[in-house]
């Protein structure tokens, strides 16, 4: 092997694949709890009476006649610049 070649021992193997495992559940844990708190927000909200049907229709208002890559900048109307000039 070449002068710069690593050498990794078993117990150096080892100990990566746990801190990686380690990692694995961490990030699977938070998915899960993420997942779990959704999944709950559907019969909460039904049972305080708050409908999921607005999440859409309120975007769908917000877009509305604009093309999909014009980006939403908050600018006043045309009319409004006219009267400031």
């Amino acid at each position: 092997m070449g002068e710069y070649a690593w050498r990794l021992s078993f117990w150096d193997i080892l100990r990566n694949l746990l801190l990686a495992a380690r990692w694995t559940v961490v990030l699977s844990l938070i998915a899960f709890i993420g997942g779990a708190t959704a999944a709950l927000g559907y019969p909460v909200s039904a049972w305080l009476g708050i409908s999921f049907r607005s999440v859409p229709y309120s975007r769908i208002q917000k877009m509305s006649g604009r093309p999909p890559c014009q980006p939403i900048t908050m600018r006043p109307p045309a009319d409004t610049r006219r009267k400031l000039s």
